[in-house]
């Protein structure tokens, strides 16, 4: 089924969840490990940029209710232009490599997670405001997390 050029899942098809994994199988010195977060960084913010132009809404809820959601959800969606993801990518990208590196320098682990309920999280929709994205554009119940394991 299509409402405004959208594709929508129906009830019937089942949830299915993609996973992208990175992995990187080096123990990596600890001077190059700035490029492992930038890389890691660009991974996410490009990922995530992907899905607030093409978001999926699904709650789980098979049912009429659920549907109806959705259908609302998709109609409350608003349209992002390249310039608004070409911005968004890049503060998102800023702010994930703060974070990461904020945790580093404070010896702790670098990780960080991303996430939505049914709104995004503070960073994600800030990246979202400054860009002029809507915080209607973010997929439901998605969580993205970032751990780098430093080998010394």
């Amino acid at each position: 089924m299509k409402i405004n050029g959208r594709k929508i899942r129906s009830k019937s098809m089942k949830m299915r969840k993609r996973i992208k994994k990175v992995k990187v199988n080096k123990i990596i010195e600890p001077n190059k490990t700035e490029n492992i977060i930038s890389k890691v960084s660009s991974i996410a913010a490009n990922w995530w940029g992907d899905k607030v132009c093409n978001p999926k809404f699904d709650n789980g809820d098979n049912g009429s209710n659920g549907g109806m959601v959705m259908m609302l959800a998709i109609l409350n969606t608003k349209s992002v232009d390249e310039t608004s993801k070409k911005k968004f990518i890049k503060i998102l990208e800023k702010a994930i490599i703060n974070e990461l590196e904020s945790r580093k320098e404070q010896h702790r682990t670098p990780k960080m997670t991303l996430s939505v309920d049914y709104n995004p999280d503070m960073i994600l929709s800030n990246c979202a405001k400054v860009s002029g994205i809507s915080d209607s554009n973010f997929p439901w119940k998605t969580t993205m997390w970032m751990i780098i394991i430093l080998y010394q």
